[in-house]
């Protein structure tokens, strides 16, 4: 199986980093808008970078941040419903 799809690809570990921060309770298509967004900043920071290993830390803390802030606005949400 070529590693572009296989199990271990960077594309599907992505999808299970966004998957496990954002819970088990999240539905799918919350999962997939959120991969999309992670797919963005990844993109965005690695294009026009010269040594993108510097650069694997700053694109980890944005994808992070995406994440946190769509579970606080989701908390928000639950709370105001109650």
């Amino acid at each position: 199986m070529d590693s572009a799809h296989g199990a271990n690809s960077s594309a599907v570990q992505l999808r299970k980093l966004c998957s496990h921060i954002l819970g088990p309770d999240v539905s799918d298509e919350v999962v997939s808008h959120q991969f999309r967004n992670a797919l963005q900043v990844l993109s965005a920071s690695s294009s026009g970078q010269e040594n993108v290993r510097d650069n694997e830390f700053v694109v980890a803390e944005k994808i992070k941040k995406l994440l946190v802030s769509f579970n606080k606005e989701k908390e928000k949400k639950t709370i105001k419903m109650y």
